[in-house]
């Protein structure tokens, strides 16, 4: 063997260290540029639809959807249960807010509440309701404050309690929320 390739060799062995250092950085490079692609993709949509370009932003989050995205099921749901970028349709609406409020998204949790509380795209259901309106109010989201403090205070679907209602109340109007959405 050559001296070229015992020098080429003892090179490659004393930078063992240094070539997975480079290989480890690569990946990480990778990693965090797909992870921003997707998050471009998703400001994207939002873009789009602050601009009133609902088909666009639908497009933009249905791919994230897709790809398990939380934000982009949730708005997915809120495009098809407003009519917005795409035909109305609460069913569908319902099955993407579900998807969202499965990975702990709080404003799915509550559109999913909702959506059951007035029965849009899925039977009225006061317990399934509650249910989905009391994790998003586990993670603060006020308008499921609200939401639910509207049951307790009617007494729709659970025994009337004016104290739980207006504890909620007051959490919400903490946060800024005085009505309903």
């Amino acid at each position: 063997m050559s001296l070229e390739f015992w020098r080429a060799r003892a090179y490659s062995v004393n930078n063992k260290g240094e070539n997975m250092r480079r290989i480890v950085l690569c990946l990480l490079l990778i990693s965090g540029f797909s992870v921003s692609l997707v998050q471009a993709d998703y400001q994207d949509g939002l873009k789009a639809f602050k601009a009133g370009d609902f088909e666009q932003a639908f497009k933009e989050f249905l791919a994230e959807a897709e790809k398990g995205n939380a934000d982009a099921q949730n708005d997915v749901g809120v495009m098809y249960s407003l009519g917005r970028g795409v035909v109305l349709d609460r069913a569908k609406a319902v099955q993407w807010f579900r998807k969202a409020a499965e990975q702990g998204h709080d404003s799915a949790q509550n559109n999913l509440g909702k959506s059951y509380f007035k029965g849009q795209g899925v039977s009225r259901d006061y317990d399934m309701a509650k249910q989905w309106y009391e994790k998003a109010v586990e993670q603060g989201n006020a308008q499921a404050q609200y939401n639910l403090g509207l049951m307790y205070y009617d007494g729709v679907g659970v025994a009337q309690d004016f104290s739980k209602a207006m504890v909620l109340f007051r959490k919400a109007a903490d946060q800024g929320i005085t009505k309903p959405e």
